[in-house]
């Protein structure tokens, strides 16, 4: 990168933990351009327990029924 520039080809490019394939190069950066770099956003997360989603999924399910979506899961996986 360079200055207060984002450009593309600069970045793509192979190195150590990155490897740019050919197609990418063909059809993403011959069309790409630097843009300008804008602030970072600074973001927080939070872990939500086993309560608080059943919580949401007694929300979003009419009449109130629980349902267990691991179990559905497992069920159709098994083809059940």
């Amino acid at each position: 990168m360079s200055g207060e520039m984002f450009v593309p080809d600069a970045f793509f490019t192979t190195r150590k933990g990155l490897v740019v394939h050919d197609s990418f190069q063909k059809l993403v950066l011959s069309d790409a351009s630097p843009v300008k770099l804008t602030p970072m956003a600074i973001l927080t997360s939070f872990d939500i327990t086993e309560s608080e989603a059943e919580d949401v999924r007694r929300a979003e399910v009419a009449g109130g029924d629980i349902f267990k979506i691991q179990a559905y899961f497992a069920c159709s996986s098994r083809r059940c």
